[in-house]
């Protein structure tokens, strides 16, 4: 209900001292392949993780324009195991003139989950964006840092998928589809399993490249998939719970042009997704829901190559984000939120011709306004980062030595980065980073 507040200064830290993230995590993955004939190969793959994380912050939630707030302190214990595999066998054969590029697979995916939301809130304080008071840390003493399992994700799928070459493969069509499954199981604190939501679906690719000739093509796609709901975030009534699977689709139709040097590349889409928003509960809590749907179609441009000897990768992108379900009809049309107009990313690279092993870098970040909410009544202003910096190949004990020095944000300009429902994002600070890597 109030004015959007200006950005603190990146420079200062809004959070207490004593605020944390703590993660670690395991990693375990193996892959092999096997040769059963010159055209067909099989292959495998399976792997695992485990991470435990724990964050003790808080959720500063602003009261007007000079920056006066309420700091909620929260202690997040988490963790996380993922047990994955997947297996499949590819080839190639011809039916007369048509070629054949077959690819059959499996995949399977568990995900364990254990969290609690209980301490959610447990302390506050006033504090300020803009001149940080510093308070005393709470006590976490007594508090569960590892808590019982609270859910299972399992995500099994078989997929098929089929490129044909037609005319010296001038045109290639690939068709496939992949049935997937998406299975919640909840857990009470007792250990007792229910299942929230078992849901599959069989679900299409479809995609053409037509080469009129050597050095250009065109291509269209379509592709849905079956993906898991989101989880609501903490600090709503509902932290944690777990919406169902939802459908997204995807529409591509583009041209993509080699110069030799440099190719670009053209493309319109249309994405259809299902979409959720934070409400306000009017008593000062709030619940996540999902239920909306939003429809993004834009255009995009992308290059990348060697122009006049500056290598360039980047590309600008439009969108135009339509609410087509908003958790009011009266929102029907609007702007989804959250989703920037235009965003431009180029970068660029340049051989110092003076200093063998030199080269110069350069990248420009540019992303235009972006709406908060479904009503379009409030917004964040666009903004646009500068990055330089330079890497300087040479040898050490004659060993080759990379040694890389940058500057991210360089005129050190304070804004809003992004937004997420009602929150927003304070961008990254004029930050110096030196590295080097030495091969052995």
């Amino acid at each position: 209900g109030i004015t959007i507040p200006s950005p603190p200064s990146a420079k200062k830290r809004i959070a207490q001292d004593w605020e944390y993230a703590n993660s670690k995590s395991n990693y375990l993955l193996a892959k092999a392949e096997y040769d059963l004939t010159p055209a067909w190969t099989l292959y495998g793959a399976a792997g695992g993780s485990n991470t435990t994380s724990s964050y003790l912050s808080t959720d500063v939630s602003v009261a007007d324009t000079q920056g006066n707030a309420q700091a909620t302190v929260y202690y997040w214990p988490n963790w996380t195991n993922y047990r994955t595999a997947q297996g499949g066998v590819r080839g190639s054969f011809n039916t007369g003139a048509v070629t054949h590029q077959l690819n059959i697979s499996a995949n399977y995916l568990m995900k364990d989950s254990g969290y609690t939301a209980d301490y959610y809130g447990f302390s506050s304080f006033a504090t300020n964006i803009y001149n940080l008071p510093s308070v005393s840390s709470p006590s976490t003493a007594g508090m569960d840092s590892h808590p019982d399992k609270t859910n299972r994700v399992l995500l099994p799928s078989l997929a098929v998928a089929d490129t044909l070459g037609f005319l010296d493969d001038r045109l290639t069509v690939t068709l496939g589809g992949r049935y997937q499954r998406v299975e919640v199981i909840d857990y009470s604190s007792t250990g007792e399993s229910t299942t929230s939501y078992d849901e599959h679906a069989l679900t299409p690719v479809l995609a053409a490249v037509i080469k009129p000739a050597a050095n250009w093509s065109i291509y269209s796609n379509y592709i849905e998939g079956l993906t898991q709901g989101d989880t609501a975030p903490i600090g709503t009534t509902n932290a944690g719970k777990v919406f169902p699977p939802v459908k997204t689709k995807q529409h591509e139709v583009g041209v993509k042009y080699d110069f030799g040097r440099f190719t670009t590349s053209l493309s319109t889409f249309q994405i259809e997704k299902p979409s959720g928003v934070t409400v306000s509960n009017g008593d000062g809590t709030s619940t996540y829901q999902v239920g909306g749907e939003q429809r993004n179609r834009g255009i995009e441009l992308n290059i990348f190559g060697e122009v006049q000897g500056v290598r360039l990768l980047g590309g600008a992108t439009y969108i135009q984000p339509k609410l087509t379900h908003a958790s009011s009809d009266i929102y029907d049309g609007n702007t989804a939120p959250n989703v920037s107009r235009w965003q431009l990313n180029l970068g660029s690279e340049y051989d110092l011709a003076l200093v063998p092993g030199m080269t110069l870098t350069a990248r420009m970040m540019t992303t235009s306004a972006q709406y908060l909410d479904e009503a379009n009544t409030r917004s964040i202003p666009g903004w646009t980062r500068w990055d330089v910096g330079a890497r300087y190949k040479t040898e050490a004990t004659g060993r080759p030595l990379v040694i890389r020095a940058g500057i991210n944000n360089l005129f050190g300009r304070d804004y809003w980065s992004s937004s997420s429902g009602s929150w927003l994002y304070l961008g990254q600070p004029r930050t110096v980073m030196i590295s080097a890597t030495m091969d052995f």
